[in-house]
């Protein structure tokens, strides 16, 4: 059996709202969290509270790995976008 009984350590969404300084999305966080946790132990919840946190800090960074990068995918994007588009003729 779990030490925590199929909830997370309180200090989780502590610890996630420390890092992403969001509520809504320290608690979006903390579910992908314990998602992931349970992908990399087939299913169990993690015995110690240090794989939490360990899962914890690896998907924070990496989504904000994510979202770094983003910003210069969809600018390029928008540049296209608006490079095929046919000029508008403003005229009335």
């Amino acid at each position: 059996m779990s030490p925590f009984d199929g909830s997370p350590p309180p200090d989780l969404l502590k610890s996630a709202t420390a890092l992403i300084r969001d509520p809504v999305e320290a608690q979006a966080l903390v579910a992908l969290t314990l998602a992931r946790a349970a992908d990399q132990t087939a299913g169990a919840t993690p015995e110690s509270p240090a794989q939490l946190f360990r899962v914890l800090r690896q998907t924070y960074h990496s989504i904000e790995r994510s979202r770094s990068r983003r910003p210069a995918r969809d600018a390029g994007v928008t540049a296209l976008a608006q490079a095929s588009r046919p000029a508008s003729d403003s005229t009335p």
